[in-house]
């Protein structure tokens, strides 16, 4: 389990974790799916509408902490003007007891820079993804 290496602590948890179950890993590949369409169609208010109303998307960004839909929308359309397509995959989902799971991906970013040029960087290839899933109450699944 290198590949979970570069999470730190993270890493450590592979011990105590489990790959999750078919149905739980179909629902996580569905919701990363959505996600990556809803990034190509440029769609703000449908990756939104994947966080419960009170989410918080935190990214590596410099200062991106962004809290409910109205500000992850925000964010979004902010992203969409330099990386104009994401090609994310799930790569391993994890259960970490009854009501909680991450899973692992990998992704491709792509767009433009400010002057209008490829972004500089890699563009994220082969970098890794990580959520986290609580539940509360039964599963809706």
């Amino acid at each position: 389990m290198d590949h979970l290496s570069d999470f730190g602590g993270l890493s450590r948890l592979v011990g105590v974790a489990q790959q999750a179950d078919q149905a739980t890993r179909q629902q996580i590949e569905q919701l990363v799916t959505t996600y990556r369409e809803n990034w190509n169609n440029h769609n703000a208010a449908g990756i939104a509408a994947l966080y419960t109303n009170d989410g918080v998307l935190v990214s590596q960004a410099p200062k991106v902490v962004k809290t409910g839909p109205q500000e992850i929308v925000q964010q979004y359309e902010t992203a969409f003007k330099t990386v104009s397509h994401n090609d994310g995959a799930t790569v391993e989902v994890f259960s970490l007891g009854p009501d909680a799971l991450y899973s692992v991906g990998e992704y491709h970013l792509s767009g433009q820079n400010q002057s209008g040029g490829p972004l500089s960087k890699s563009t994220g290839t082969g970098l890794r993804s990580m959520c986290v899933k609580v539940e509360h109450g039964k599963s809706s699944s």
